[in-house]
């Protein structure tokens, strides 16, 4: 019987940790609700600093990180995170436009960058990929 690759981890195996960061109460909260919908264990923080004080000592599968947020933003945040949590897979948002270089220079740090609003079907599945349900490793090129 084979799963929906949508849905984490049909075995026991525990359930991937994720770390919902956005300013957006509105947003956070959305995103939180549908991933425990799916199976996976959420937390939240409000900006790019409650973040990377969250992960001090904690272990995350997966960052779910906003972009422009106040005191300490998503691009600062991530490469804080990277340097406490190097396996740890970081998922940028932005509802704001970015240039083709911005885009281009953030890809090839091996960032993933979904826009605002999100598409939930095509997050969730990114979701799998990047946790590894389609074994992929951290650092090999996303889904097409």
């Amino acid at each position: 019987m084979t799963g929906d690759p949508t849905v984490p981890y049909l075995t026991n195996a525990p359930s991937p940790q994720i770390l919902v960061v956005d300013d957006d109460p509105g947003t956070a909260r959305s995103l939180t609700l549908i991933l425990r919908q799916q199976g996976y264990q959420v937390e939240m923080a409000r900006d790019g600093l409650e973040a990377v004080v969250r992960v001090q000592g904690r272990s995350f599968d997966l960052v779910l990180l906003d972009i422009h947020m106040p005191r300490l933003d998503g691009l600062q945040a991530c490469r804080q995170i990277e340097d406490l949590l190097p396996q740890t897979e970081v998922l940028m948002m932005t509802a704001y436009p970015l240039d083709e270089t911005a885009r281009q220079m953030l890809e090839g740090e091996g960032r993933w960058i979904l826009s605002k609003p999100l598409d939930i079907p095509t997050l969730l599945e990114l979701l799998a990929t990047l946790l590894g349900r389609n074994g992929r490793r951290k650092g090999s090129p996303p889904p097409a």
